[in-house]
């Protein structure tokens, strides 16, 4: 699930949050995420299920690019 914030400061943020395999595997990494990996993998080991969040501060060309195609979209499903 995300959600696309316009903040006070003008910043356009994709928040997300999903299954760690999906999110994590969509992320730019490095190896600060090593120690994550390795929490992620014990709970997995329990039988726990894990969701991450993430964010990325979009430009206003990718807003306005993903608002086109939203719309597009959206407007097919009220035909």
């Amino acid at each position: 699930m995300s959600v696309i914030v316009r903040t006070d400061e003008n910043e356009i943020i994709l928040y997300t949050k999903g299954a760690d395999s999906i999110v994590l595997s969509r992320c730019i990494r490095n190896n600060k995420h090593d120690s994550t990996d390795e929490i992620l993998r014990n709970f997995g080991d329990d039988g726990l299920r894990t969701l991450v969040y993430a964010k990325k501060k979009l430009t206003e060309e990718e807003y306005q690019e993903w608002a086109q195609r939203y719309h597009v979209r959206y407007l097919s499903l009220k035909s």
